[in-house]
């Protein structure tokens, strides 16, 4: 093996773990296809939004009272409507249940990323 190739193969063995990741990270569900900062900035304002109408739980409380406290517990969903973005905040199942209910969604501006309007379902 001549030095040349020797120079390629260190090389591609080097690369080719950084374009799989690449690849990988692209085709994630999880980065914004669409959207960019402004997408970000409208999660921001539902967000301050959503953490302010939790409530404060105490040990006193029931498991599914401080479940449904933690922003942890919930599903976030963003799409962009006519309205503006529509940001969903959707809890998930208590302990593995099937139970179902409750969440948060929200119509962003998508200009001044102002709430337009809160929709809480029990």
């Amino acid at each position: 093996m001549k030095i040349g190739s020797r120079i390629c193969v260190l090389v591609c063995l080097v690369t080719m773990p950084v374009i799989a990741y690449s690849a990988e990270l692209g085709s994630s569900p999880f980065v914004p296809q669409d959207g960019g900062p402004a997408m970000i900035k409208a999660l921001s304002a539902a967000n301050r939004d959503f953490l302010s109408k939790l409530p404060q739980t105490t040990a006193k409380d029931s498991k599914i009272d401080q479940f449904a406290a933690n922003p942890d517990n919930y599903k976030i969903v963003i799409d962009h409507g006519e309205e503006g973005y529509v940001i969903d905040y959707e809890i998930k199942p208590f302990e593995g249940s099937g139970f179902r209910g409750g969440g948060y969604r929200y119509i962003v501006d998508d200009a001044g990323y102002r709430i337009l309007k809160v929709i809480v379902s029990p």
